[in-house]
């Protein structure tokens, strides 16, 4: 017999990933981190997080602060509770040939071995094959759901 999660754990999941929540359906004392980090791919990670990350010329993983400040309140969409980034998420400038952005993750360091937490791809491809290129995410374009 197969379940599925409630509404309440869908929302809390998301509340205590990337917001300020410090209880996750009813459980407490869990050590959150201070920031999630935005990774940006050239093809896409899967579940598994295999995909190829962009990491040279100017791209970094990007800090966002695990904060109510950070992401909206969950809301139902569809038939999941959704999340999206409060501000600007910004991804360099390139310093050279850095290549297409077409996925991005959200995972758990600031730089080599990961979690992945969640990931989606671009809306459309990102290119970062020349210096001075920047990825721009606007606030609320970046959208996780959790259900």
């Amino acid at each position: 017999m197969a379940g599925s999660k409630s509404d309440a754990l869908e929302a809390d999941i998301l509340n205590f990933l990337y917001r300020t929540a410090t209880t996750l359906a009813g459980a407490t004392g869990a050590t959150k981190p201070a920031n999630r980090w935005l990774a940006t791919f050239s093809a896409d990670p899967t579940d598994a997080g295999s995909g190829a990350e962009i990491t040279t010329f100017g791209v970094a993983r990007v800090a966002i602060p695990v904060a109510d400040a950070s992401w909206s309140a969950p809301a139902v969409n569809g038939t999941n509770y959704r999340i999206t980034n409060a501000s600007q998420i910004s991804v360099g400038p390139t310093t050279g040939n850095a290549g297409i952005a077409t996925h991005w993750g959200l995972v758990t360091s600031a730089s080599g071995a990961f979690t992945l937490l969640h990931h989606g791809n671009f809306d459309t491809s990102v290119d970062l094959s020349a210096s001075g290129r920047t990825l721009t995410i606007a606030a609320g374009a970046l959208a996780i759901d959790e259900g």
